[in-house]
């Protein structure tokens, strides 16, 4: 028998190899079981991934401090600007309800008068306070709208009279880049003129003509617009509205309007008084050379017009006022009568539009003064001369010298001066004598201080 004693045993601490003992120390593990997975969708207060750290218990903010304070100045400007863009467009849906179109200003409608001689068609005199004569938009060729739309608002066919990218673009060139444009639609500037009558420049007062632009557009024709437009803007040379232009630069009406004249005269509409060909020719020409240029990218001329396209010669232009020499006798006069015998003033006739056909033949006046003039020059500064000729059937004055100059002398030698005729009419009495069968042998008394029947005083 072997006597050495036993070896020690080794005794597993793993409790799933052996039973545990009582008196040996259990060596527990440090891991944790994996919890169970949520299901997906269901609220739970556990969960996997990671918490955001706390301090005392409290969620600590995330991020760099500018970064939070910047999204909440964001949050705040958005949220004030969506309440600004609410309230402003409110407030302009209440306006445009407030607004009614007004009348016409009354400038804009005024239009001055026509006189003419007995024929009726050779011109005596234009008086009033403005000159123009409004057109029917139909009667003109159809490239004398077309040039404005081409010019000065491309889209005026398809806008609700406002042309939001115009006036933005504008309002960013004379805001920021220092460039003063104008933003405004045809409809808009066709308001400023025909219903306001005067440029509007206040903030309120270019939104109203923004809203009431939008309203007109869906009142009135396009074409309607667009004519009234035409009627009312201003070409320089004291002409208002498009017939009127036509005759101060061309001598014609509007309706013999070449497109080569009618591109001449749209070019000079921003301004008309400084780019006048008389004045500044270069200028002139450019804007013709845009305008041209323009309708040809419309459509509204062929390349084949533009390229034959000449620029046009403009007639003199002469400021004479109406009233001089010895015409304003014969246009006050005839004024004169139209009231007495109409009750139209002659602030009316100044402004409606009338036409006025005088019996005042134009051979007989020129041969009239003619012969005053020939009256020798040496005579008395104080002689005032005076002529008429009548037509003896009807009493139709067909013509008249009340003077050398109106404008000198505002009193008519023939119908306001007085002063005995003297023997002047002894040949009109021995031709109605000689009418009514009276002979030339007949007699009668001549005696001083006679009763004559019909007279008061003697004779």
């Amino acid at each position: 028998m072997n006597d050495q004693p036993k070896a020690p045993q080794r005794v597993s601490t793993r409790s799933a190899a052996t039973p545990k003992q009582a008196s040996q120390p259990v060596r527990t593990s440090v891991r944790q079981a994996p919890k169970p997975a949520t299901p997906s969708g269901s609220f739970t207060t556990g969960g996997g991934g990671s918490k955001p750290p706390t301090k005392n218990g409290k969620k600590q903010p995330e991020g760099p401090r500018w970064k939070r304070v910047s999204k909440r100045v964001g949050l705040g400007v958005l949220i004030a600007g969506c309440a600004a863009l609410i309230l402003g467009f409110l407030g302009l849906a209440v306006r445009y309800t407030q607004l009614s179109v007004p009348e016409p200003a009354d400038f804009a409608k005024a239009q001055s008068s026509t006189i003419y001689y007995a024929d009726g068609k050779t011109l005596m005199g234009r008086l009033g306070v403005a000159d123009r004569k409004i057109v029917d938009i139909s009667t003109l060729p159809e490239y004398v709208p077309q040039a404005f739309v081409a010019s000065e608002d491309k889209t005026f066919y398809t806008n609700h009279g406002i042309d939001f990218m115009g006036t933005a673009r504008a309002l960013f060139k004379t805001v920021v880049l220092g460039h003063k444009q104008g933003g405004s639609t045809i409809t808009q500037q066709y308001v400023e003129r025909y219903y306001v009558g005067e440029t509007t420049t206040s903030i309120k007062g270019k939104v109203d003509e923004a809203l009431l632009a939008y309203k007109i557009d869906n009142q009135q024709e396009k074409n309607e617009v667009l004519g009234n437009y035409m009627n009312t803007i201003y070409f320089g040379r004291g002409a208002y509205g498009i017939e009127a232009a036509a005759r101060q630069y061309f001598g014609i009406g509007a309706a013999d309007l070449s497109v080569d004249q009618v591109a001449m005269l749209v070019g000079i509409v921003p301004a008309p008084s400084a780019w006048d060909p008389r004045i500044d020719p270069e200028r002139a020409e450019v804007r013709w050379n845009y305008v041209l240029d323009s309708m040809l990218q419309e459509g509204y001329i062929t390349q084949a017009q533009r390229t034959a396209a000449v620029f046009p010669e403009t007639i003199e232009y002469k400021n004479k006022d109406t009233y001089a020499g010895t015409q304003g006798y014969l246009l006050t006069t005839a004024l004169a009568e139209v009231e007495e015998k109409t009750g139209i003033t002659q602030d009316q006739i100044e402004s409606m539009g009338y036409t006025v056909i005088t019996t005042i033949n134009k051979k007989d006046q020129t041969a009239t003064v003619k012969a005053v003039n020939k009256i020798p020059k040496d005579h008395s500064p104080n002689l005032q001369v005076g002529a008429v000729t009548l037509d003896a059937k009807t009493g139709a004055i067909l013509s008249m010298y009340g003077g050398h100059d109106y404008l000198e002398r505002q009193r008519n030698a023939v119908t306001q001066d007085i002063a005995q005729a003297g023997s002047t009419f002894k040949p009109f009495a021995l031709i109605a004598a000689l009418e009514n069968k009276i002979s030339l042998k007949s007699t009668y008394c001549g005696k001083n201080l006679m009763t004559i029947p019909g007279f008061e005083r003697k004779v």
